[in-house]
């Protein structure tokens, strides 16, 4: 009886120790083959602001941000409409207590990602070997000479599992007064 639940503790630890490494690889090979970057940040002029900002809640940041496939593997990225490319992610501040997931314009926050919530109208829009995705995206600046990222959530490969990936940490610009 207990050399049967040595073997089964032993298979379960193995089992977990295979799976946790696979996890692993999947999230260096993730790393190795999308690159997702802001590369550019600045404020919005007074024409910009009253052209693109629309009914959004009084955005005046204007950043490009790229996302890139470099890898052999197929990603998807998951999409708020379909055949479209307004990408789903969220805003994330790194503060002196850690990193921090703004949840909305209120100004509430977490400390751990609320993750993707299902939307009856979102898509995953496929992202193959060598493709690249650039778009602008508003945010508001509220905190100047913070440091933020931003997420997407994709697929990779053939799986299933939905993974929250970071673009690269920018830090807002100071406001220039006039």
């Amino acid at each position: 009886m207990q050399s049967t639940s040595i073997r089964r503790f032993t298979l379960l630890f193995i089992l977990f120790c295979c799976c946790r490494g696979f996890a692993q690889t999947e999230s260096r090979e993730i790393n190795k083959s999308v690159k997702f970057e802001v590369s550019s940040i600045r404020f919005m002029t007074d024409e910009e602001r009253a052209r693109k900002a629309g009914d959004n809640l009084d955005p005046d940041l204007v950043m490009k941000c790229r996302i890139e496939n470099q890898g052999k593997v197929t990603v998807y990225l998951y999409t708020d409409f379909v055949n479209s490319i307004v990408l789903r992610g969220h805003l994330i501040r790194r503060t002196d207590k850690g990193l921090v997931w703004v949840l909305d314009t209120s100004g509430k926050e977490s400390s751990t990602s609320p993750g993707l919530s299902p939307r009856t109208s979102g898509g995953w829009l496929l992202l193959g070997e060598g493709d690249a995705v650039e778009w602008e995206a508003l945010q508001q600046s509220s905190k100047t000479e913070e440091t933020r990222a931003i997420t997407v959530f994709m697929k990779y490969g053939g799986s299933e599992k939905v993974v929250e990936f970071f673009s690269n940490f920018y830090k807002v610009p100071a406001k220039v007064t006039k």
